[in-house]
């Protein structure tokens, strides 16, 4: 499989290939998916107005700086259907999203690939591929697979390059509440926006509330982009599940310390996880989320999921191959076990 999560034929008792935040869904957050059905025969508001609305207090911006979507996903593929790039630029080893969305604009792609020796960091290597013949760049902060934060001295370099060149830049920080990143976030965007017109971040509910089903992601950038995005994207395409989840996500972030309390868990249970797993023989690679990039000799993917746990094969990664696996950072007790059936491999 291309992505994690496709439990759909297997009995899996525990998925460590997708990357859910550790901490227990809110009950806020479920009591409001559960109301939301009451309302399940009614059309969405294809304005999303307060789901913007929410999400323009939370960022700090205006309302016509933002648009929701079905998950981060559809936004992928609207963003390029509107722009229709000739030549994009991809990180490799990176999310396959970018290029499949890609591929169904018949979109040259550029690859730019990550070095293991230099713990798969993106540096000012770079900067000489943003030329002027290149219409699109995908980054990933943090990078999926490897976990990796984009040093922020770096990004805006990448960002104010882009701009001379007036390359389109897609910034996926979908991950970013759940790294070692900055923890108050208010400010950020509405910064990027002023000074980056070409810039669409995108951004999600999807891991940080465990709610991937509900498919809720939203997509930050200039008022003008998003009006012409909105013709790229069906009409209805946020469903009121998804909206009311959007409402009670954002308001759930401004008034409590989930982002801060999320942190403290991640960097916590990534450090046991991270000494348990090296302790083995096990190659665990520097990551700043809430997901660990392996490299081992043994077929761990296999002899797993013979114990029912799920893991994410990464030989799939352009720039990765057999041998590599990407796992996600879970509470202390799913941990202990994945490591438990770990030892029994090695010992």
């Amino acid at each position: 499989m291309i992505h994690g999560g496709y439990i759909y034929d297997r009995e899996i008792i525990t998925d460590f290939s997708v990357n859910l935040n550790p901490l227990p869904m809110p009950q806020e957050i479920q009591k409001a998916l559960l109301q939301s059905i009451s309302r399940i025969h009614c059309y969405p508001d294809p304005l999303q107005q307060k789901a913007r609305e929410c999400l323009a207090l939370l960022h700090n911006i205006r309302q016509d700086q933002v648009l929701g979507g079905n998950g981060a996903s559809e936004l992928i593929f609207g963003i390029v259907s509107m722009l229709q790039p000739k030549k994009a630029l991809l990180l490799r080893p990176g999310f396959y999203g970018y290029e499949h969305a890609l591929k169904a604009v018949n979109c040259q792609i550029r690859d730019f690939y990550l070095k293991e020796e230099e713990g798969f960091l993106p540096d000012e290597k770079i900067l000489p591929y943003l030329t002027e013949d290149l219409d699109l760049l995908f980054l990933t902060n943090p990078n999926n697979p490897t976990g990796k934060l984009i040093n922020d001295s770096l990004l805006r370099k990448i960002l104010i390059r882009c701009r001379d060149k007036k390359i389109s830049v897609l910034l996926d920080e979908c991950f970013y509440e759940m790294s070692s990143s900055e923890e108050k976030i208010a400010d950020r965007y509405r910064e990027l926006l002023f000074h980056y017109p070409n810039l669409y971040v995108l951004k999600a509910f999807t891991k940080l509330f465990r709610i991937p089903g509900a498919r809720t992601g939203y997509v930050l950038s200039d008022a003008k982009n998003l009006l012409r995005l909105r013709n790229h994207l069906p009409e209805w395409n946020m469903s009121v599940i998804a909206q009311d989840a959007t409402v009670a996500c954002s308001t759930y972030l401004m008034e409590t310390d989930y982002i801060k309390r999320t942190k403290a868990l991640i960097d916590k249970e990534r450090t046991f996880l991270e000494n348990r797993l090296e302790a083995m023989g096990i190659k665990v690679f520097d990551s700043d989320c809430s997901f660990l990039l392996m490299r081992s000799e043994q077929n761990l993917y296999r002899q797993l999921l013979e114990h029912k746990i799920l893991i994410r094969d990464c030989s799939n990664f352009k720039g990765l191959k057999e041998g590599y696996y990407r796992m996600a950072v879970k509470g202390r007790e799913e941990n202990e076990r994945v490591v438990a059936e770990l030892s029994s491999i090695y010992f």
